[in-house]
């Protein structure tokens, strides 16, 4: 795969595809568009890193998460459809919400059963009808705890996935700075900027959030603030990793270019001679020189 390609889809999955940043770094780099990145890394990176909307799509996603909660059900299930009868119903049927839907006519019928023993004088009915309630009752709270289990899954999931997001984008970032240290591989020159930011972050009480597809700093106490600098201006996220490698002397220097030396101009005249060929007057030249040399003649008679 060539990289351009692999950062084009890696920029549409994070929305970043129409970033003015992004479009100026692969316009200013027509390079990428010729390296190759090896597959082993590009694909698996590909397809392990999606949008949110698309994990909330997923197929594979949801049908993991409802696995999880659904089995948890019907180990529930199975021991009260052995108790109420409905083991024949549960092997017919693989539905969980189904089956729930059977056991509870189940224990119905069994709580009418027993009302009509009551009716011809059974006094046992009003135990075994609060049994079963307390059974239904059980049986619900399991339902309810389950869900919520599945809820947190889920809110777990997002939480997990919008951070390995941050962090792809926070990477992306840092891989584009001009690295003093050229010895080191660019990997490692972000694993050791991501570490300066890092603490620069937690020194300056702020975290990093992502606001329109774009990386945000906030203040960590109240991330509905901005962080601010000392001019009370709210940081970019560019100008605050800047600084912060720039005080870690992590970033190249540019050293300023020499000012060009000034000369002097000697302007020589000229002369047009009735001939019509131009002669260089020298004279002025030549009485400059005879009169240093007499002066240096003169000086060093003066000094002896």
């Amino acid at each position: 795969m060539k990289l351009g390609d692999f950062l084009n889809t890696t920029a549409s999955k994070l929305g970043l595809q129409n970033d003015p940043t992004f479009v100026a770094f692969i316009q200013a780099n027509p390079q990428l568009a010729q390296i190759e990145f090896d597959d082993k890394v590009a694909v698996p990176i590909n397809t392990g890193l999606m949008s949110l909307e698309g994990a909330k799509n997923n197929t594979d996603v949801k049908k993991h998460y409802d696995a999880l909660v659904l089995n948890a059900i019907d180990a529930k299930l199975n021991p009260l459809a052995e108790t109420y009868g409905a083991t024949t119903e549960f092997e017919s049927e693989r539905s969980t919400y189904k089956r729930m839907d059977i056991l509870a006519t189940k224990i119905q019928a069994k709580i009418a059963e027993l009302e009509a023993k009551q009716a011809s004088g059974d006094v046992t009915k009003d135990t075994e009808v609060k049994r079963l309630n307390g059974e239904l009752t059980k049986l619900q709270n399991q339902l309810t705890s389950l869900q919520t289990a599945k809820d947190a899954e889920i809110a777990k999931l997002k939480t997990d996935h919008e951070a390995a997001m941050r962090q792809s984008l926070i990477d992306f970032e840092l891989s584009g700075k001009n690295y003093a240290n050229d010895q080191l591989d660019a990997a490692t020159n972000v694993t050791i900027a991501r570490a300066i930011l890092d603490k620069a972050l937690a020194t300056a009480g702020g975290v990093v959030v992502i606001k329109d597809g774009k990386l945000q700093l906030k203040n960590a106490n109240a991330t509905d603030l901005d962080l601010l600098d000392a001019n009370n201006k709210p940081y970019t996220f560019a100008g605050f990793a800047d600084k912060a490698l720039a005080d870690a002397k992590l970033l190249r220097v540019t050293a300023p270019q020499p000012a060009p030396q000034q000369h002097q101009n000697i302007t020589i005249p000229v002369t047009q001679p009735a001939g019509g060929q131009q002669q260089i007057d020298t004279s002025k030249v030549t009485g400059a020189i005879a009169q240093s040399m007499q002066d240096l003649i003169g000086g060093g008679s003066g000094n002896a």
